[in-house]
């Protein structure tokens, strides 16, 4: 244990976990200067180690014009002994722009700020994520809004979040009304509320769902309908898709061919020339 502690308390220790940071690191005099940086922060924003030392912080970060007076005042800020945690944007040495999160702690020494303690965390891999999923939502937002199959977004618990307008119709809710209530509640009319609750704890535990049914409406309407579910977002707040495809016409076209075929079977049958 004691060398354990005096590993702890030796001056290289934290020259390591200086230099060998994840993150940009910087020590900021109470004039704005770079006191000492690590590679990690060089490399970030494109400058040697003596291009950084000595030079204006805000001035290596933030010196697009949009940025600096917003830099400028967290840096006062923090001077004066506020600690700084914030997600904002700085700029590299070549001009370009990117998302970070900076953490600057004010180094208290005898009741006076003596220096700042500054984190630069590059996010733009996580940004990045963020935005492709925003947009693959609302790509989905978009197909889920124009389709004319009615589609409808539930959680573990079986209550719709997301809904389209073909969903309400089809099942003959009221707009606006389908959001908030159960699956089993808006498709399940006419006895069938067993069954689409069976439904949806097959596709709780991982199985797709994929066949033709009789769903009634909320007016008594029988109505057929193609359906297709499928777990979307698995995880602590799974969600759950399923799509309603109304296929009453294409069931009485069937019918009709079955009830014409037997007609003329059964005539061929009792025909006197057979």
């Amino acid at each position: 244990m004691k060398n354990g502690n005096m590993l702890f308390q030796g001056k290289e220790f934290y020259e390591t976990l200086f230099e060998e940071s994840p993150v940009g690191i910087v020590i900021q005099g109470v004039d704005g200067r770079v006191e000492r940086a690590n590679l990690k922060f060089c490399q970030m924003f494109g400058y040697s180690i003596e291009e950084v030392t000595g030079a204006l912080l805000d001035d290596l970060v933030a010196f697009d014009p949009d940025l600096a007076c917003h830099a400028a005042s967290l840096t006062k800020d923090v001077i004066k002994g506020q600690e700084l945690f914030i997600e904002t944007e700085r700029v590299r040495k070549n001009g370009t722009r990117f998302p970070v999160v900076i953490r600057g702690v004010p180094i208290i020494q005898g009741e006076k700020v003596q220096a700042v303690y500054a984190l630069y965390e590059d996010i733009s891999e996580r940004k990045e994520a963020e935005n492709d999923l925003r947009r693959e939502r609302a790509h989905f937002e978009r197909i889920m809004l124009d389709s004319p199959d009615g589609i409808a977004v539930f959680d573990g618990e079986g209550i719709i979040i997301r809904c389209n307008h073909a969903f309400e119709d089809l099942f003959g809710l009221e707009r606006g009304t389908g959001v908030g209530s159960c699956l089993s509640d808006a498709v399940g009319s006419g006895g069938k509320k067993e069954q689409v609750e069976k439904n949806i704890e097959e596709i709780k535990n991982k199985k797709r769902v994929d066949h033709e049914s009789v769903r009634t409406r909320k007016d008594g309407k029988d109505i057929f309908v193609a359906v297709r579910s499928a777990s979307i977002s698995p995880g602590e707040d799974p969600e759950y898709m399923v799509i309603y495809r109304d296929i009453s016409e294409r069931k009485r076209a069937e019918e009709a061919l079955f009830t014409e075929r037997s007609y003329f079977e059964n005539l061929f049958v009792n025909s006197p020339m057979a």
